[in-house]
C-alpha cells in the first residue's frame, strides 16, 4: 500500500469518475500533486477535503451530491491555481435557473476573473447584476453560510464569510 500511495503522489491527472466515493478528506494526502481531478458521477456530500489541493487546475465535480455553494467557494479561495470548475447536475444547481448559474458563480467568483466555470467564462458583472443576483438567490447564500442570517443585501457581499460591504439587520428578524 505505501508503494502505491508513494505512486500516487507523482500523478498530475487522475479520473476518479463514477466510482461511488462519498469522501475526499484524504486527497491531499493521496494526490498532493495533481493538477486535474475528475470526480464526476460519484456520491461526494462535500469537497472540503480537495481544497487542500494547492496545484489543482482543473475540477470535474458534475453529477455528485453536493448541496453547498460554500464549498465552491472554499475551493476558489483555498485553490489559487485553479482555472476550471465543473459542477452541474448536483443538488446545489437544482433551485438556480441554468442561465443564472453562470451569474451566480461570477458573483461567488469575483477574485477569479479568468476561471472557467462549467465551461465558460465567468460574465464581468456590474454591481447592480451582482447584487441582484445575491438577492435572488439570498436563501442560497444564507444556507451556505456565505452570508449571516441577520443580513440584508444592499451590496455584493466581501470575500470572507458572512460579511457585506453594506449590511443592515434584517427588519422582523
Amino acid at each position: 500500500l505505501d508503494v502505491c500511495l508513494k505512486s500516487c503522489q507523482k500523478l498530475h491527472t487522475v479520473n476518479l469518475r463514477a466510482n461511488r466515493l462519498l469522501d475526499v478528506s484524504n486527497a491531499n494526502a493521496c494526490f498532493p500533486n495533481v493538477k486535474s481531478l475528475d470526480m464526476s458521477q460519484n456520491e461526494l456530500l462535500s469537497v472540503i477535503g480537495l481544497a487542500k489541493l494547492e496545484k489543482l487546475e482543473h475540477l470535474a465535480i458534475n453529477s455528485n451530491k453536493l448541496a453547498f455553494w460554500s464549498d465552491m467557494k472554499l475551493l476558489s479561495e483555498n485553490c489559487p491555481d485553479l482555472q476550471y470548475l465543473a459542477f452541474i447536475d448536483n443538488p446545489m444547481c437544482l433551485f438556480v435557473f441554468r442561465d443564472d448559474i453562470g451569474k451566480l458563480a461570477s458573483a461567488l467568483f469575483w477574485s477569479k476573473k479568468h476561471m472557467k466555470i462549467n465551461g465558460l467564462t465567468p460574465t464581468a458583472l456590474s454591481l447592480a447584476q451582482k447584487i441582484d443576483v445575491f438577492k435572488k438567490y439570498e436563501n442560497i447564500f444564507r444556507e451556505s453560510s456565505l452570508i449571516g442570517a441577520s443580513t440584508t443585501i444592499t451590496s455584493v457581499p466581501s470575500p470572507q464569510y458572512g460579511s457585506s460591504a453594506q449590511s443592515s439587520p434584517r427588519k422582523g428578524g
